[in-house]
């Protein structure tokens, strides 16, 4: 069994905890605001879910990229999900842009071979639902890509850090999957 951590933005963790919960993982779920102070070591691993703020949202931005100063402290294997993926690369040294809204599914180009996308066939489609991303930061490989958006699955191995512009819990059995790799590379840590 596998321990992790669940931060709920906002935005579809229902559904990412039903996936983790079929996936053999016990979770904990805490609010955004409760991440800067929360012991994450005590887990095998982090998702940050996804969440209706926008970064490039003047009124809140600064206040939206210091909630997830967690990130910077994080030590276990961590997934970031949409706006988690997009705080992830905020928080490596990129800016958050504005893009096309895409609130559907959308095919995703994998790029080179990793254990996040292991048994997922090099074009996929699953389901987007933002109009922000970011571009790749220093020190991450891309893995995938789509017509709309250049970053849309990045990894940082030594940081432990993934991320994913789409949502893989409401993206059927490619999610899942998705899911499941990332709950294997948790379990290989122990």
């Amino acid at each position: 069994m596998s321990d992790l951590c669940v931060v709920d933005c906002g935005l579809k963790t229902v559904e990412i905890l039903s996936l983790l919960s079929d996936l053999n993982c016990s979770c904990t779920e805490i609010g955004l605001e409760d991440a800067r102070t929360y012991p994450f070591d005590q887990h095998q691993g982090v998702v940050i879910s996804g969440g209706a703020q926008l970064f490039t949202d003047r009124s809140v931005s600064g206040v939206l990229v210091r909630m997830f100063s967690f990130i910077d402290d994080l030590t276990v294997p961590t997934l970031g999900i949409c706006l988690g993926h997009q705080a992830i690369g905020i928080r490596h040294g990129v800016k958050a842009y504005r893009g096309p809204e895409r609130r559907r599914k959308d095919s995703i180009k994998l790029v080179r071979h990793h254990p996040l996308t292991a048994n997922i066939r090099s074009r996929t489609v699953f389901v987007e639902d933002h109009c922000e991303g970011v571009p790749l930061p220093a020190g991450f490989t891309l893995i995938g890509f789509s017509d709309h958006y250049a970053v849309e699955i990045m990894a940082c191995e030594s940081k432990l850090l993934f991320g994913v512009q789409f949502h893989p819990e409401v993206s059927g059995e490619p999610g899942k999957q998705l899911l499941r790799n990332f709950v294997e590379m948790t379990r290989d840590r122990v």
